[in-house]
């Protein structure tokens, strides 16, 4: 038994790699990259000529770069300035360049913006299914054993980012439901980065589950249908508000004001719903903030 679940990661560990590289192709086909550095004692000056976005690939690694870089080809046009995208690996690199002042608007997760909502104010919500909100969902092979959460015990588990509402904090809460030893549940686990990945790694059997957003998994399903058949959903969580989007703490009122009022006007033409279909989502509304606040899990907060 050890031997095949020894196999079964290093499977993952291929699929990870093969993505990466495929990842790298198309970032460089329709992306600019910047690299400032993530930490910083002395802030960097604003370029209020030029809107800077950060988006972390976490969602949808593979497939997400070229909808965010049409929705920033969409708000040079609606806002009359130039727009750069930067993207970063994890929530916390993220979160980083928007505290050190290095982006202006970030597309983030629920749970980057809980690791540390002092560094940054709500903007806009994402609207799902007409809703904003979301789900965790735990996800595991069709054919498997597994049929309840507690039977994941000792078995192989595929989380997506440390700072990941539904790739993490969601079912770590559900471990803490069974046993204190969060670290003892699972035999092995892996952070794979991305949640196509984790949905894609439990098609193929590779591992024996995995914790992704709802949202993601309905988006890669969708583009990929075959894959259904190949997956169970075991748990789903209760309704979260839904990823945000946010701005630097100093963004000025009436830029915030702007690309509000761009990001909400997405539906109204045939090009904003295009992008919208891209990136898998109805479009964005102004974030309520004590909608997130009260939402927010007991030990998570400002630093």
């Amino acid at each position: 038994m050890r031997w095949l679940l020894a196999y079964g990661l290093v499977a993952v560990a291929i699929l990870l790699l093969a993505h990466s590289i495929l990842a790298t192709r198309q970032i460089a086909a329709t992306v600019k990259l910047d690299s400032p550095p993530l930490s910083t004692n002395k802030k960097p000056d604003v370029h209020p000529q030029r809107l800077r976005i950060v988006v972390a690939p976490i969602t949808l690694p593979v497939r997400g770069f070229a909808g965010y870089q049409a929705l920033a080809n969409y708000l040079a046009v609606e806002l009359k300035q130039q727009t750069e995208v930067i993207y970063r690996d994890t929530y916390a690199q993220v979160n980083a360049v928007i505290s050190n002042d290095h982006a202006d608007v970030g597309f983030i997760c629920l749970g980057g913006y809980w690791a540390d909502p002092s560094a940054m104010d709500l903007l806009a919500a994402t609207v799902i299914k007409g809703k904003t909100e979301y789900s965790g969902l735990i996800i595991v092979p069709q054919n498997g054993p597994i049929f309840k959460f507690a039977d994941l015990r000792g078995r192989t588990f595929l989380f997506t980012d440390a700072d990941s509402n539904t790739g993490h904090l969601y079912p770590l809460s559900l471990i803490r439901k069974i046993t204190a030893q969060t670290d003892e549940f699972f035999s092995a686990t892996k952070f794979t980065g991305g949640h196509d990945r984790s949905i894609q790694a439990i098609a193929w059997g590779l591992a024996d589950g995995a914790a992704v957003s709802s949202a993601a998994f309905d988006v890669t399903l969708a583009q990929e249908p075959t894959l259904g058949a190949r997956i169970r959903t075991i748990e789903r969580s209760e309704p979260y508000p839904s990823p945000p989007v946010v701005v630097r703490k100093n963004f000025p009122t009436d830029d915030r004001q702007r690309l509000l009022k761009a990001l909400t006007a997405l539906p109204d033409t045939e090009r904003g719903k295009s992008i919208l279909t891209g990136l898998g989502i109805d479009g964005f509304s102004a974030a309520i903030p004590d909608i997130y606040k009260q939402s927010e899990p007991q030990g998570r907060g400002g630093k």
